[in-house]
């Protein structure tokens, strides 16, 4: 995630468990005295060098939770093979960009939708169609 979603949510995640929680930001260390050792992190390394450090020990899956910069830099470099979207029935008066509109289209194929709960929470999981 990015430091301004960490900034929003962080009274509210729980750090007692895994998985480790990697916060970019360009001054990491502004966040010496947040950092847990397995738990929670924050790095100003590039998506493809943090990617490339997460596959040398061994973790193959990465959840990107927010931030317009932070999604749009991944699928720029096309490190992105699914989205997962929330859909809640509730229109926003105001919000932010999911992705930077200079990212042009990025094609996606349903895969799944699943019903979440009795208010009508979506779940949509789709694939990244690659380009060329």
């Amino acid at each position: 995630m990015g430091s301004g979603t960490y900034e929003t949510i962080k009274d509210l995640i729980s750090l007692k468990d895994k998985p480790l929680r990697i916060v970019m930001t360009t001054r990491p260390e502004n966040y010496q005295s947040d950092k847990i050792a397995f738990r929670l992190e924050f790095t100003a390394e590039s998506p493809n060098a943090l990617i490339d450090r997460l596959r040398k020990s061994g973790i193959r899956n990465v959840l990107i939770a927010g931030g317009t910069r932070v999604t749009s830099a991944f699928l720029r470099l096309g490190l992105v093979g699914k989205i997962y979207l929330t859909i809640e029935p509730v229109l926003f008066g105001r919000g932010h960009d999911m992705m930077n509109t200079s990212l042009g289209d990025i094609k996606l194929q349903l895969k799944s939708y699943k019903k979440l709960n009795s208010g009508g929470t979506m779940l949509l999981e789709y694939s990244v169609i690659k380009k060329g």
